[in-house]
């Protein structure tokens, strides 16, 4: 298990602007100059018994510096492997700082931030 992860299953956590057919991150931005199309939240499993659930919340910092959650996604999931979480804007998404927490059966596990334009 990697340094910085709880959730015994939990192996990595990235943000991505685009994920292949196996759902593995194809590019690993901390931040995006323009308002992408799609964000995921990238996970990688390892061993996960029957009954796990991992949970995706996403988040935005406004501008008067408070936190508005986005939406968040429940997953289960038994195994190894990837599993993307997306966050797709019915827009564009706002300049400004965001962040993904990842939970494994309800469990805090990681925290990944990413920003969007120049914020």
């Amino acid at each position: 298990l990697r340094a910085g992860f709880k959730g015994a299953f939990l192996r990595e956590h990235t943000i991505a602007s685009a994920v292949g057919d196996d759902q593995y991150p194809q590019d690993r931005p901390a931040s995006f100059a323009t308002t992408p199309a799609v964000v995921y939240a990238v996970i990688n499993t390892t061993d996960a018994p029957e009954g796990t659930v991992f949970s995706a919340r996403w988040y935005a910092k406004n501008e008067a510096g408070a936190v508005d959650e986005i939406v968040s996604t429940d997953f289960p999931f038994a195994g190894s492997g990837w599993i993307a979480f997306s966050l797709r804007p019915t827009g564009n998404f706002p300049p400004g700082k965001y962040y993904c927490d990842i939970a494994v059966n309800g469990s805090a596990a990681n925290r990944q931030s990413f920003t969007i334009g120049n914020p």
